[in-house]
């Protein structure tokens, strides 16, 4: 029979480890955002430590934090990302995603003020003359990425803000958000981007930094199963 719901989807990340998996449920008006398993009610709280910090920046939150989930309205507002699929032209999406700037670039510190130990090992064991002339931030926003963020009458309105990293180069934010920007791919080409966001000469180390993002977060078992394809019925 019918049932009595106003939920029109619900998203269920089970290809992560437990300790990561949330559970999205979008009604008619409010989307909840809960710990799906009990393990994962730490990083739940921890990404609302992401957002509580994000303030400082002058930024909008959507989510408000209520017994351990998350509960907002929900925005009919276009996201940030498809807004940036409707330019078509290579110098007004640059001027766009500038208004990121002012974020990403807000605590740039010199790499060689880094100690090696603060370093992840893939950046420790990487080519120490490229890494100098990166610019590293201290508190990197590594899912402050279109796809994560409205833009309200000039306001950035952000959300989903789970990962944040320490001592991160800079570029790999643009990096990131290049990536998870298909539209802007399929237009003005990837490598067009990466050149222009002086990311060409380190796709192995954002690679890399991806890789090591991945083994954190996901049970590769459980992954493999949901995104590799297999060309037998074994």
């Amino acid at each position: 029979k019918e049932i009595d719901t106003d939920i029109k989807y619900v998203s269920y990340s089970n290809y992560r480890k437990k300790e990561y998996r949330v559970m999205t449920i979008i009604g008619k008006s409010k989307v909840i955002k809960k710990a799906a398993d009990i393990s994962a009610v730490k990083h739940i709280n921890q990404i609302n430590e992401n957002l509580e910090t994000l303030k400082k920046y002058n930024v909008d939150l959507i989510e408000n934090f209520e017994k351990n989930k998350f509960v907002s309205d929900f925005i009919k507002t276009e996201r940030f990302d498809v807004e940036l699929s409707k330019v078509n032209n290579l110098e007004e999406f640059i001027k766009k995603i500038n208004i990121l700037r002012v974020i990403y670039e807000k605590e740039i510190i010199d790499f060689k003020d880094i100690k090696e130990s603060d370093l992840k090992l893939c950046i420790r064991n990487y080519d120490k003359e490229k890494l100098k002339k990166l610019h590293f931030v201290k508190k990197a926003y590594i899912d402050l990425i279109p796809k994560n963020i409205f833009i309200v009458n000039g306001r950035i309105k952000v959300f989903d803000q789970e990962w944040v990293e320490q001592n991160i180069p800079l570029e790999y934010i643009y990096y990131r958000l290049i990536l998870n920007t298909p539209v802007a791919l399929n237009k003005f080409g990837k490598k067009e981007l990466f050149d222009i966001f002086n990311l060409s000469d380190y796709i192995d180390l954002f690679k890399a930094l991806e890789e090591d993002l991945r083994n954190k977060i996901f049970d590769m078992e459980m992954h493999d199963i949901f995104f590799r394809s297999y060309s037998t019925l074994n």
